[in-house]
């Protein structure tokens, strides 16, 4: 019998990033309320390690509104 993996780093088979600054968001957020973590979701750093252009202009996520 033979076996495969598929391992798919660059995004050539899913765009993985259409879906991961959402959940990178919602993390962040769950985070903030548990107080673990302060300030924004680090989506930059993200983009900027992977090499993305951001696809999420801006997450309402319970935040208070002004």
């Amino acid at each position: 019998m033979k076996a495969a993996v598929i391992f798919d780093m660059d995004g050539t088979l899913f765009q993985t990033n259409t879906i991961l600054e959402v959940a990178l968001e919602q993390t962040f957020h769950t985070l903030r309320e548990k107080g673990e973590w302060s300030g924004p979701a680090p989506l930059q750093t993200y983009q900027s390690i992977m090499g993305v252009r951001p696809l999420v202009a801006h997450l309402d996520l319970g935040r208070k509104k002004n």
